[in-house]
């Protein structure tokens, strides 16, 4: 896993002024101040739409009690206060969004006519709750006319063991004391172009004096894991780790403590490896100095995860999400 997050997802150059967006993030908890807080999002409160299939002759017939609405998402949120950057730069009255999202509850059994896969689709609204003044969440700093797109994040790994019925999962990042993140760099890329590069790599770990490996340590607190730069090893326990189209991402706490979608961790003595010290990190970050020319960027991290002797070693790629230079004119 690499988290990846840019320090603004856009910035204007006016003049010798630059001004960065505070939109916010889908994880933060205070939004207080960003774009993100000048908006409603929750279930618009019409009842779902139903619908179902595969209950045979005489199922799909009679719906089963209507399941709670999911909690918003803020992803979706984050999307609508990206794409009404302008506005909060320029002033005026901020865009509306809609999204679904479906409850599934199988009945398999009880009676026939419930039998059957009922989908409950809930609607749900992202409204602004005012028009906005010029210049609304974006903050600026005289700088001769560039942005320095800084960035922060960290990489993480994930391992699964199966003997016999013990489900066992764990988050360390070394092999005999060190590092397995190796060769770690970063790219900056602009319409596919890559402009620039930056070593992260800050530990030596073969003693030939040049660092070729990031350096981990035990996380400070708890986090969602998703492997987004890919899996490998045993191709037959792939379904149990967190990835795309696999598990979905749940926190690390949850998934030591077996609090998981199955196969969940069974096995007691790794509960408390948070505390312990014994999920680790890779944390970096970097600067790219010096940009004017508008348009549409993008960091890569890049880098090796070195394999155990019963695998080979992995490379993984993980691109940001967009940053924008550019794009809104002052009125």
């Amino acid at each position: 896993m690499v988290a990846l997050t840019p320090d603004s997802s856009a910035y204007e150059i006016v003049g010798t002024t630059t001004w960065t967006f505070n939109r916010g993030h889908q994880n933060d908890v205070d939004l207080t101040g960003t774009a993100m807080s000048y908006y409603t999002n929750a279930w618009d409160g019409a009842t779902p739409t139903v619908t179902c299939t595969g209950g045979g002759q005489n199922g799909c017939d009679t719906p089963p009690a209507t399941p709670a609405a999911p909690a918003p998402l803020p992803t979706e949120l984050q999307q609508q206060a990206q794409s009404d950057r302008c506005t909060f730069f320029n002033g005026g009255m901020l865009g509306t969004g809609t999204y679904t999202q479906a409850v599934t509850v199988n009945v398999n059994s009880g009676t026939p006519a419930q039998k059957g896969s009922w989908k409950f689709t809930y609607t749900y609204a992202i409204s602004p709750m005012q028009a906005v003044a010029p210049e609304t969440a974006w903050t600026s700093e005289v700088t001769g006319g560039s942005v320095n797109l800084g960035f922060t994040g960290f990489v993480a790994a994930e391992s699964y063991q199966k003997q016999s019925n013990r489900h066992k999962y764990s988050f360390t990042m070394v092999d005999s004391g060190t590092t397995r993140a190796r060769n770690v760099s970063a790219s900056l890329t602009k319409d596919s172009a890559t402009l620039a590069s930056l070593e992260l790599n800050n530990i030596d770990t073969d003693g030939d004096m040049v660092n070729d490996g990031l350096a981990v340590g035990a996380a400070a607190g708890n986090f969602s894991y998703v492997a987004n730069g890919g899996i490998f090893g045993n191709s037959a326990v792939f379904g149990a780790l967190h990835a795309p189209a696999r598990k979905s991402a749940n926190s690390v706490v949850n998934i030591l403590a077996g609090d998981d979608a199955a196969p969940a961790d069974n096995f007691a003595g790794n509960n408390n490896d948070l505390a312990s010290g014994n999920v680790h990190i890779g944390p970096y970050s970097g600067l790219f100095n010096g940009l004017t020319e508008p348009g549409t960027y993008t960091v890569v991290v890049a880098g090796t995860l070195k394999g155990n002797s019963s695998t080979a070693d992995f490379g993984f790629s993980v691109t940001s999400n967009l940053v924008q230079i550019g794009g809104c004119t002052v009125q």
